[in-house]
């Protein structure tokens, strides 16, 4: 064993000094044995608060990799061994050798990185075998220490705002409140600091001041809300000049010691000092009169110049430009029109990576053409003919969007693809030099073309385009690469490690082609893929996640990339794309970059350091959330500059639709201000991405984030991994070999591969949970049970669009609503509107369908079922509401050899055929060992199995059935519902309950009068039926009648589903359904709509909101009621006093409407309602001075005769309510101005006069009591005009986007403990009466602080009016408070009576706050 033991001595006489003779060092305080194989990581954090902290382990660099024993999972780190008594926690790795090198870790504890949130390497060279580490501190100790010394370290403080009385200037995290705090500046970056005598030298300190973050800066900042806060007395011609220099933030104390000492971010002061003035500004290179203007934000640079080159690289000339100090924009407009010539700007910087002054070339960020390899930006027209290809100005979105099946976002159905996957397998085409780029796309001879328009004409009606924006992998010289279809002389070129690799698997350098000699591998090894090690830096193939510049086509998919052909080609390719009728979706990554700082393919964080990444919040590392450099669209100069390339891709190259990678990483406020920017261009483009929530940015931490929860009732889409998992079987993170023996990428089986169970899933399977505290007492077999039933319920709501508001009976027989299914901890619904959701269940990441289907289907399962269940998964999502989405290639059974993740792996493993008897690129080799070698048992196993290996005929079968279900989904628009409200109305789920058959869901949709609107003048219902079990079934409609087997499955290729029918049996109205197989039925409509298949319990009145309506309410619509089933209605009123009140029943037209006709009173009704025997036949009711109050009343339709019962309601909260939170100063107080009035029948409103921006608030009385005390819950934030249910506590969120008085509603008529809230905007208000006709001709302007206003000119006479909105809703007549100055207003029948004497203008005013109203004489 090797045993170091090692005191603290040395440290003791480094400290302090001691007789080291009068004592002997505490054993207890020894370091921790550890053994050769072994390395241990101490980490020390503040207050010793270590549970959850944890390292995550891995080892991809030095010349061995993967040393670590057990490298960990992201949610399963090293958790401490143990807690030392002086260094803290303590983390012993495990490694594979005793004489391992090296290895990775981060410290963590979920998504929060410490020690700065950098990928440390553990160097046994440099820190042998064990490291010392401080919360907070970036750097590695390998000596002992009790305390981090004193260095500079991270970038812990903020520069946030300049002199703000009511905020902070400066956060940072103080260690002691009585130390001073000072900012150090130096404009030539000459701050030192000496560590003996612990000061700093070589600027100036600027003294701050101790206060406080404002409620407004937490909000904005919610990441440095902890921090404390500065004041620094500052200009922001000050702060301007401070942005330019090297910036310390140095805490000192009493003795003027230097006790810490940071560096400082300044992203969100850059923001504050020139975002208001630089947003609409233009940047780049452009022509404008004949001048090229070049305009580039870089606020903290103190030089620039541009430096202009010709067609040969030769530096023509060299120009300054100057700094505008409002916007921080660097210009010049150079006299003469540079069109072609090449660029880079020159700037001398402070920058943060080097500590130091920089002198620095860098392309432009806003680019729009690119020499090769973009080393030189290039002055382009993108309007130049040249540029352009014949009938593209000819082209308008309206045409696409016209198309009778594009209507909608619904209406898309997407095809994923890669530009080089999609065409380089190809064997006929007209120029085999097109292959993999834009021009395969105008060749229709091609069977990828082909394929493509078969697809067209099945019903896809969208291709989107993996990355084609400048990328940093790919080589553009085609000279420097090499691909598959070169020769084995090529590879062995690369390098002598790649020739001595082909010598070593056989091969010889010939002109063997590299094709050929991959196929002579043997492909139950991993020969491929080590072969491909070689090739994978050298070749031409990547997805393309990495961008370099955002607004520029990739060259490397050009016939020319040193020339404008990129351009004009990736114009031809979205051209050649919409001549099939297809909408261009392009697929953008705007959450990172693939280098930062000074790195060679570095540009923005060159152009403004620091500014546009996201940054640790103590380190200043730059984030890697995404895969590489993360961007940060929360500072909103990088969110300009996403939206600005944006719109130029919608206007310039005609995209119709964009796919945000990895969206959650981005600001919801800049996906929505992104998206009314390009729909300026064309109303009809999309957004959707992934709202993955995770990350530094997840959790709303730097902002609201656009993740999956927050993004609802934007109308922007998510994918959801809800319906892919229930389906799959277990998420993209499963493993083989995890932890306890759980394997559970192989024994978590989804709905569409568990109609068997595998071996993992018997009654008699080894149970890795027997025995733990996690043990359900299951066996294995009951688990797969419970889990189908469970996938099964998550799969409906994902049919149901996975709307928030859906409710089912769910596997327990309880009615839920889509929040209350479970996924995995989270709600599995979040969306408010069916194009919020995109469904999927495979995309080019992770496992293609066929090889998930691989890892968990039962072996005996043959691969003609394989491929009914790849086609019944892909039919799950096709027949889903919402927007489909399909993997390329999905259709032809498509494999990748089982590999995980195929981003950079190359032709070879990412081939797909689109000819006629192709096959499907299953088992061409072992995947990559760095990914996948764990799996590599149970793929040698898997790839033995001939049942594994799709035949030809299986894939020509997908390719025919999945043509079907989309023609089947294109057929009717009841696939394609466009609201929540239709889904909800329309469609339903039958076999549910704990008495279901399991593996069998059935699914109507509804087009009957009970509907609504007659969608489809085909059908007057469809049922869907999945039957996911290996035999057939039946399931029981009891209203189902007259359906029929889909005309195209009746047709269908597949004999199978032939058979599925629609019968009486026994006299039940019976649907049969054949193994592995979803068939669609409908009810054909015969002239007239029918009846349909109505969607469980059916309101009366349908969708017909109703009133309780009458004297009580002066007969106006206020006393809405609500549905609650069986045919029942109810209506919270409020009788305001004695008398007698006659009302009626009736929708807001009186179109429906019941009355006293036909009645009889519920049993122990408050009151005995009689008719009123006039002509309206109303219902009357007397009520007695002591009946005053709220009421309930009861409207039931059961019988021919209603029955109306009214009975005493309490809907009052007992308690004053206010609306406290952001929206009034100070904040988060009980204020008179939030004070809600109580109007009876359990509403509560008050208005409020708002300015735009983002607040959050909670309803509440004045000391937050439990049962009074209301905020967001399933719904996080208000949507305007649409009623949110207060059943949680959390903050809520609003964006106001106008000035203005806004109403704030709270009712409890439903729900005194779950009230709901409405805020709308304040209508527009009309003077309206004689003097116009009593039309809306005189509108009232708003003037601010809650009062409108109108100036009418009249002549004398007298005029009868009311202020009031277009429907009358909100009227002030007679009654209504008139102001003391005011004309006196007398009564005309309830109307105002205005005298006028004097002919003249006349001021009509009215406070919406305090509802007064007055009118005065111009003088």
């Amino acid at each position: 064993m090797n045993v170091r033991v090692i005191t603290v001595v040395k440290l003791l006489v480094i400290l302090v000094t001691v007789n080291l003779t009068a004592c002997m060092p505490d054993p207890a305080n020894a370091l921790i044995e550890i053994e050769a194989h072994q390395a241990i990581v101490y980490y020390q954090r503040d207050g010793a608060d270590y549970d959850g902290w944890g390292l995550h382990l891995w080892d991809d660099i030095g010349s061995v990799t993967d040393e670590v024993a057990s490298a960990t999972s992201w949610s399963e780190p090293l958790l401490a061994t143990g807690i030392h008594p002086l260094y803290g926690a303590y983390y012993i790795i495990d490694l594979r050798t005793d004489d391992w090198a090296d290895f990775k870790f981060i410290v963590h504890q979920g998504d929060s990185k410490d020690l700065g949130g950098a990928d440390h390497v553990f160097s046994r060279a440099v820190l042998s075998q064990d490291v010392f580490t401080f919360q907070g501190v970036g750097e590695l100790f390998p000596e002992p220490l009790l305390e981090a010394p004193v260095l500079l370290s991270g970038a812990s403080a903020h520069f946030i705002d300049i002199a703000n009385p009511g905020g902070a200037s400066l956060v940072y995290k103080t260690r002691s409140t009585a130390n001073s705090i000072a900012l150090w500046h130096s404009p030539t970056a000459a701050l030192k600091f000496d560590a003996e005598s612990k000061s700093v030298s070589g600027g100036t300190p600027i003294s701050m001041t101790p206060t406080t973050m404002s409620p407004a800066q937490k909000a904005a900042y919610p990441h440095l809300a902890s921090f404390d806060g500065y004041g620094l007395d500052a200009t922001a011609e000050d702060a301007k000049n401070l942005v330019k220099d090297q910036l310390w933030t140095v805490e000192s104390n009493a003795a003027h010691e230097v006790v810490r000492l940071t560096r400082v971010q300044t992203a969100p002061l850059l923001d504050r000092l020139y975002y208001e003035a630089a947003q609409d500004a233009k940047l780049g290179a452009f022509n404008n009169a004949g001048h090229t203007q070049f305009s580039l934000w870089a606020p903290t640079a103190q030089e620039v110049s541009v430096k202009v080159y010709d067609s040969q690289f030769a530096l023509v000339r060299t120009v300054p430009l100057t700094e505008d100090s409002a916007t921080g924009i660097w210009s010049v407009s150079a006299p003469l029109d540079l069109t072609g010539h090449y660029y880079r700007y020159k700037l001398t910087l402070f920058h943060y990576a080097s500590g130091a002054i920089e002198c620095l070339e860098v392309t432009d960020p806003y680019s729009l053409s690119l020499a090769l390899n973009s080393t030189f930006s290039q002055v382009v027209d993108l309007g130049a003919e040249a540029l352009l290809p014949a009938g593209w100005q000819a082209f308008e979105p309206s045409n696409l969007v016209n198309s009778e099946d594009m209507v909608n976002p619904e209406d898309m159905a997407i095809y994923e693809a890669h530009i080089r996957d999609l065409s380089i397998a190809d064997t006929t085409k007209v120029d085999a030099a097109a292959d993999g780029k834009y021009l395969a796309f105008t060749d229709a001879s091609r069977e990828s073309m082909r394929h493509l328009q078969a697809l067209r004409a099945a019903g896809m009606t969208a291709v989107q385009i993996l990355p084609a924006f400048d990328i940093a992998t790919i080589d553009e010289d085609a000279s420097a690469r090499v691909d598959i279809d070169d020769s084995l002389a090529d590879y062995c070129a690369i390098s002598s490690a790649a020739q001595a690799k082909a010598l070593e698997l056989g091969l010889t350098c010939d002109s063997t082609l590299i094709s050929a000699a991959l196929a002579s591998l043997n492909p139950t090894t991993g020969a491929a893929q080590d072969f491909y090690a070689y090739l994978r830096p050298q070749d031409s193939f990547n997805w393309g996640y990495d961008p370099f510049h955002y607004t520029v086509p990739e060259g490397s998919y050009s016939s020319d990339p040193s020339s404008m052909a990129r351009i004009l080609e990736f114009r031809a390719m979205v051209q050649a794309l919409h001549d099939m009728d297809f909408r261009v979706v392009m697929d953008v990554v705007y959450n990172h970059t693939n280098a930062s700082g000074l790195a060679a393919k570095s540009v923005l964080d060159k152009v403004v350091p620091g500014y546009y990444h996201r940054r640790d919040v103590d380190s200043g590392v730059v984030t890697r959330d995404s895969c590489c450099d993360d961007t940060a669209t929360e500072h909103k100069m990088m969110a300009k500059l996403m939206t600005d390339s944006l719109v130029v891709w919608a206007d310039q190259y005609h995209i119709d639709a964009f796919r945000f990678d990895l969206m959650g990483l981005q600001t919801k406020v800049s996906m929505e201000q992104a998206l009314v920017a390009v729909q300026a261009v064309n109303p009809a483009i999309y957004f959707y991405g992934e709202g993955w929530d995770y990350g530094a940015a997840g959790q709303n931490k730097r902002g609201t984030n656009a993740s999956q929860s927050n993004i609802a009732g934007t109308g922007i889409g998510t994918f959801t991994d809800r319906l892919r998992d229930g389906i799959r079987g277990g998420g993209p993170f499963d493993e083989l070999g995890d932890s306890a023996g759980e394997d559970s990428l192989r024994r978590n089986q989804g709905l569409a591969n568990s109609a068997i169970p595998n071996e993992l899933n018997w009654l008699d399977s080894f149970d890795p949970d027997a025995g733990t505290a996690n043990d359900n007492q299951l066996t294995p077999d009951l688990e797969l049970a419970a889990a189908v039933l469970s996938n099964a319920d998550i799969v409906r709501i994902g049919l149901a669009g996975n709307l928030k508001r859906f409710v089912l009976t769910n596997r327990h027989d309880d009615l839920v609503n889509g929040t209350q299914i479970d996924y995995k901890g989270q709600p599995a619904a979040y969306a408010d509107d069916p194009q919020e959701i995109i469904n999927y269940v495979s995309k080019h990441d992770n496992q293609t369908l066929w090889d998930i289907i691989a890892y968990k289907a039962a072996n005996t399962v043959s691969s003609a079922d394989r491929a009914r269940m790849q086609s019944l998964a892909v039919a799950t999502g096709t027949y889903a509401q919402g927007v489909p989405f399909y993997h390329l290639g999905v259709d032809l059974l498509r494999s990748k050899s089982m590999e995980r993740d195929s981003y950079d792996s190359g032709d070879w493993f990412n081939r797909v055929d689109f000819a006629n008897l192709a096959d499907s690129n299953w088992h061409v080799g072992l995947p990559r060992e760095d990914k996948d070698a764990a799996n590599w048992p149970f793929i040698q196993q898997v790839t033995a199995n001939p049942d594994a290996d799709p035949s030809v005929a299986d894939v020509d079968w997908m390719r025919q059935s999945f043509q079907e279900m989309l023609s089947i989904r294109a057929d009717s628009p009841l696939f394609r519902l466009t609201s929540a409200a239709e889904v909800i109305n329309r469609v339903a789920f039958h076999n549910t309950g704990s008495s279901q058959t399991a593996g069998l869901i059935a699914m109507s949709i509804d087009d009957g009068v009970h509907a609504g609107n007659d969608l489809d003048a085909q059908y007057d219902a469809l049922m869907v039926v999945f039957n996911y079990t290996d035999m057939s079934h039946q399931v029981v409609v009891p209203d189902a009648a007259d359906f029929e087997l889909h005309a195209i499955q009746q047709a269908s290729a597949d004999s199978s589903v032939q058979s599925a029918n629609f019968a009486l049996i026994a006299g039940e109205p019976t649907f049969h359904v054949p193994a592995l197989t979803a068939a669609v039925f409908v009810l054909p409509q015969n002239g007239a709509q029918g009846d349909g298949l109505p969607a469980g319990d059916v309101p009366p009145f349908g969708t017909t909101t109703l009133y309780a309506v009458g004297a009580f309410s002066n007969w106006a619509h206020r006393y809405d009621g609500y549905y609650i089933g069986e045919d029942r209605y109810e209506f919270p009123i409020n009788l305001p006093s004695a008398g007698t009140f006659d009302f009626r029943f009736a929708d807001k037209n009186w179109a429906s409407s019941t009355n006293a006709d036909s009645f009889s009173n519920g049993p122990g009704s408050a009151f005995t309602l009689t008719a009123s025997g006039d002509s309206d036949n109303n219902f009357l009711l007397t009520v007695a001075p002591s009946q005053a109050g709220d009421y309930r009343i009861q409207l039931d339709l059961r019988n021919p005769v209603p029955v109306i019962t009214i009975s005493a309601a309490n809907f009052d909260l007992g308690a004053d309510m206010y609306l406290m939170g952001t929206l009034l100063t100070p904040n988060w107080s009980p204020l008179n101005a939030g004070l809600l009035a109580y109007r009876g029948a359990g509403d509560y409103r008050v208005r409020l006069d708002a300015s735009p921006g983002d607040y959050s608030f909670k309803v509440a009385d004045a000391g937050w009591s439990n049962g009074t005390n209301f905020g967001a819950g399933s719904t996080n934030g208000v949507t305007l005009g649409k009623a949110m249910e207060l059943d949680g506590i959390g903050d809520i969120a609003i964006s106001i986007p106008v000035a203005g008085v806004y109403n704030f509603s709270l009712d409890t008529g439903r729900s005194v403990s779950v009230p709901s809230l409405t805020v709308a905007a304040y209508p527009e208000m009309f003077v309206r009466g004689d003097m116009n006709g009593w039309s809306t001709a005189d509108r009232l302007s708003y003037d601010g602080m809650g009062r409108y206003s109108a100036t009418l000119t009249l002549d004398v006479g007298r005029y009868g009016f009311k202020f009031s909105n277009e429907d009358w809703s909100n009227a002030f007549g007679f009654g209504s408070s008139q102001d003391p100055g005011s004309i006196v207003l007398t009564d005309n029948g309830g109307n105002l009576l205005l005298d006028v004497t004097v002919a003249g203008d006349y001021h009509f005013r009215l406070d919406a706050i305090g509802e007064v109203i007055g009118v005065t004489l111009v003088p």
